[in-house]
């Protein structure tokens, strides 16, 4: 199986952010303005959302052994993070103003994402490498950022 054997459709990203496919020219925060998809009339489109999903692919991809051995949970397990990933990027791409709030979804979908990245890796055959797990750098919108350097004493 090659990468596009798990890399996500937007229409995958959105059934994980489907509070955020917003139809363009309606008032936010109605559910009778949500496409519940990623298209051409949502704010972000198809097209936008898919650079995100080949970054949350490089992020995912190195992570993933591909042998005889693989299986298609596997493969389905590293779409569901790259999916995860990916509406993270979104997150931080289109809706950066929501991430300020405490309600924001962003810990839940953090946090599901990691839990992905854990059952993968716990699920991987051997791949007869030293190194073994997954590793991604944060992604933080400019209020964390500036939390995190007033907590420091940096700001």
């Amino acid at each position: 199986m090659a990468e596009s054997d798990y890399r996500p459709k937007p229409d995958d990203v959105a059934a994980v952010l489907a509070s955020r496919t917003f139809t363009k020219g309606t008032v936010v925060g109605s559910d009778n303005n949500l496409a519940g998809t990623f298209n051409e009339n949502t704010r972000p489109t198809a097209a936008q959302v898919e650079p995100l999903i080949s970054q949350a692919m490089t992020e995912v991809a190195p992570g993933v052994v591909d042998n005889s051995s693989t299986t298609k949970a596997t493969y389905g397990l590293a779409k569901t993070a790259v999916a995860r990933r990916a509406a993270m990027l979104v997150m931080v791409s289109f809706f950066e103003e929501d991430l300020e709030d405490a309600s924001s979804s962003w810990d839940e979908l953090e946090k599901l994402y990691k839990d992905a990245l854990n059952q993968l890796d716990s699920i991987q055959p051997d791949s007869n490498s030293t190194a073994k797990g997954f590793y991604s750098l944060p992604l933080l919108s400019s209020a964390q950022v500036a939390q995190r350097e007033y907590e420091n004493g940096t700001l």
